[in-house]
């Protein structure tokens, strides 16, 4: 108690003076060390979260969504770049629309889908199948396995593109 008592005394005297509190553990009377507190000074700087794009779904008409891998984007001051994906797989009927959705109501001004043989990895292939503004709206492909890449862009606020790998049946 004597040993508490007098650290405490010292790191008000050191707070007076001008001097830190030790920011490492201290001795205590029984020799094993008495955690302090880290100062301010020995904190690493706060990072700002620059964010991440909202996340897609695309679905088919009664079918459940499934959530694009999310590829290249420019996003709130940051960014990445990703080659070309092979997409979130999803089993489609020809015929029928592909919705894209997105979890956060944000506008979407532009939007372009490009459609690739799955077999194509780099995407060397992908050729333009439709564009827009709003909500992305598609027609399926022809019978086959696809890679779909829309890239969404949202105003000012940037843009990403998701992939989805269709399976049409």
């Amino acid at each position: 108690m004597a040993v508490a008592t007098l650290l405490a005394a010292t790191a008000i005297g050191c707070l007076a003076c001008g001097s830190a509190v030790p920011s490492g553990p201290v001795p205590s009377a029984t020799g094993s060390p008495i955690p302090t507190a880290a100062s301010p000074a020995d904190s690493p700087p706060a990072t700002p979260r620059v964010g991440d794009p909202p996340t897609a779904s695309l679905r088919v008409e009664g079918g459940d969504p499934v959530v694009g891998q999310l590829g290249t984007y420019s996003w709130a001051g940051g960014g990445s770049s990703s080659p070309w994906l092979p997409g979130a797989p999803i089993a489609v009927g020809a015929e029928e629309p592909l919705v894209v959705t997105m979890d956060q109501p944000f506008i979407v001004t532009a939007w372009t889908a490009r459609l690739a043989p799955a077999a194509d990895q780099d995407g060397t292939l992908a050729t333009v199948i439709a564009e827009g503004a709003g909500q992305p709206v598609l027609s399926v492909p022809k019978r086959g396995s696809w890679t779909l890449a829309v890239t969404v862009t949202f105003g000012e606020r940037g843009s990403a593109t998701y992939a989805w790998r269709l399976d049409v049946s």
